[in-house]
């Protein structure tokens, strides 16, 4: 398996500012998955890397989605640098030996995703709410994920839809799915 070392060296290349991101989600991501449970060596893996390719314009995306014979939606090709990153990230990365659930989590940690595995979910609330995120809501998020994984990733998630439904913004259909994932566990519970 790819080391961090490995990865700190590939993210050298990116921006700092990203790179720095990178970081924060990385370690934010090993710390959650100490409770949720999942492995830590991975989630921190996977949030190191998972904005590798986030600064790459929409030609550089589109150039590596014909290489690597991704099968896009028209929704993903209308937003490529900001849909398609991940996917982008989780294909560049998949011949390096790395474990599945970092493919994963690289790969849909933009849109989340029903089922997704403990390592995805904990990369996928990192990105959201790592120290460096001062949008409103982020800050909340960080405070309940103190007390509950749980409850800070359906925050993140209502967040995240409420955001895009005020702005008239397609909704991502992976992003839907987790919701009702997470509202349906919910309800059962009860």
């Amino acid at each position: 398996m790819m080391t961090l070392a490995e990865a700190e060296a590939l993210i050298a290349a990116i921006p700092e500012r990203r790179a720095a991101h990178c970081r924060r989600v990385g370690d934010l991501a090993a710390s959650f998955a100490a409770r949720w449970p999942a492995a830590a060596d991975e989630a921190r893996l996977a949030g190191t890397l998972h904005d590798f390719c986030r600064d790459w314009n929409a030609d550089k995306i589109m150039a590596a989605v014909a290489r690597l014979d991704l099968k896009p939606s028209p929704l993903e090709l209308a937003r490529p640098s900001q849909l398609l990153h991940g996917p982008v990230a989780a294909g560049e990365f998949a011949d390096r030996d790395l474990p599945t659930d970092v493919l994963e989590a690289i790969s849909i940690h933009t849109s989340g995703a029903a089922g997704m595995s403990p390592v995805a979910r904990c990369v996928y609330l990192a990105d959201f709410c790592e120290p460096g995120r001062t949008f409103e809501g982020a800050a909340t998020v960080r405070e309940l994920a103190a007390t509950s994984l749980y409850e800070a990733l359906d925050l993140s998630l209502r967040l995240r839809l409420q955001n895009l439904l005020s702005r008239g913004q397609t909704l991502l259909p992976g992003s839907v799915d987790l919701y009702n994932e997470i509202h349906v566990a919910r309800s059962m519970a009860k």
